[in-house]
């Protein structure tokens, strides 16, 4: 079953490419460099990292203590939005924001997007729904798990 229009288009509103992203403070772009670099080191070749304007993934989670996009080299559509929240249980709340617009759709709505998106303790990862099942996998294995 296709996501519904209107549907789809909310979901992809929630990861659009941000034009003027505020620049971050210092302790924020340490971390973005530190992913980054950890990424590379596992093999996995970061094109850039940026900061996202909105500190909400998608309305009805709690803004997170700060948000950023990985860029991976390859292909357009090879990034993942990472956000950081002060807690897991923040985390956690959020995907389950994310679980219920995609049931909207219906039961393969979350089949299909399910996969796309991973509460690790406090980190949310949340990738594109056309990122390569293998390289997705790959990406999540490289990033941090607490």
């Amino acid at each position: 079953m296709r996501l519904r229009p209107v549907l789809l288009a909310l979901l992809l509103s929630a990861c659009p490419a941000d034009r003027e992203a505020p620049t971050p403070a210092p302790e924020v772009r340490a971390v973005m460099e530190s992913f980054a670099s950890g990424l590379s080191r596992q093999g996995l070749e970061v094109e850039r990292v940026e900061p996202l304007r909105s500190l909400r993934e998608f309305p009805g989670c709690a803004e997170a203590r700060y948000r950023f996009r990985v860029h991976f080299q390859g292909a357009p559509n090879r990034f993942v939005n990472v956000s950081r929240f002060a807690d897991a249980a923040e985390a956690t709340a959020c995907r389950e924001v994310y679980r219920e617009i995609a049931l909207r759709a219906g039961p393969s709505g979350w089949a299909r997007l399910g996969p796309t998106i991973h509460a690790v303790g406090p980190w949310l990862y949340l990738f594109p729904q056309d990122l390569e099942e293998s390289y997705r996998t790959r990406v999540l294995q490289a990033l941090p798990r607490s």
